[in-house]
């Protein structure tokens, strides 16, 4: 998604993920927007309260994981409350429904990666020469865009857990420590930030830095894969007609020589 000046992608759902690549592409190509108007959806307005530390830091809305994004990049977030509110966009969701199906049936493409291929090949460009309106004012709504920045660890799922001994921590039923070994420690019992990037990878965030974890194995108790049989009631057995035990059990007298008793 890093290279060219691609402004659009297709995804498998609606999902963070893909407004992320969507996202990145526009910033690499224009910079970063000054705000974003958004519908409702759960990707971009979380349907929790919100926590102390937001209302704290002057939060006016549940963040979502996109929206946690938006405020590390200093992108303002702005919401509608009906389609209406944002008619221009759904023009454009109207002309793509009928003009890109079409184009796309046209050149046969029946799956997501030739689709972002045709877009990222002309069907943008074309569209914009064809249909763009130049704006009444001169200027860009963009602000330059640190590509040092790391979009992965940004664009990212979030979540905390706390430290546990030995330097680790509980993430997803799995136990995780840092991958480098120089890595600072984490103070046991206090709250820290997970993050999960879209390829899996799992950091912590301590005082503002990223820390790389990996799982840690734990050893499994040896299992038994033998066939045990239950306990069950013994059946009685019957001795041979010749047993000893058919006999009788008689007790002989002691017969004791002089020397064991000592009378001569």
């Amino acid at each position: 998604m890093r290279q060219g000046r691609y402004r659009g992608v297709f995804t498998e759902t609606e999902c963070m993920r893909g407004y992320a690549a969507a996202l990145e592409q526009g910033m690499l190509a224009y910079g970063l927007p000054l705000s974003i108007y958004s519908d409702r959806h759960t990707i971009f307005r979380s349907p929790k309260e919100l926590t102390d530390d937001e209302i704290l830091s002057g939060t006016e809305l549940p963040l979502s994981n996109f929206g946690k994004a938006l405020y590390e990049l200093g992108i303002k977030q702005i919401t509608a409350h009906s389609p209406q509110a944002k008619g221009r966009i759904e023009r454009l969701w109207n002309t793509f429904q009928d003009r890109l199906i079409a184009e796309l049936r046209f050149s046969s493409i029946t799956n997501i990666a030739d689709a972002n291929k045709m877009i990222a090949e002309g069907f943008i460009s074309d569209y914009n020469r064809r249909f763009a309106v130049l704006p009444h004012e001169d200027g860009s709504a963009c602000m330059p865009f640190d590509r040092s920045i790391d979009l992965g660890l940004v664009f990212s799922i979030r979540d905390t857990r706390r430290a546990g001994g030995g330097n680790t921590i509980s993430y997803k039923g799995e136990i995780y420590t840092p991958e480098d070994e120089k890595s600072p420690v984490f103070v046991r019992g206090r709250i820290l930030e997970v993050r999960e990037t879209f390829d899996g990878a799992v950091y912590v965030i301590q005082n503002g830095m990223p820390v790389l974890m990996k799982k840690v194995f734990r050893a499994q108790k040896a299992i038994d894969v033998g066939v045990k049989k239950k306990a069950g009631v013994v059946s009685p057995h019957k001795p041979a007609s010749d047993h000893p035990w058919r006999g009788g059990f008689k007790i002989k007298p002691a017969i004791y020589n002089n020397t064991q008793t000592g009378r001569g």
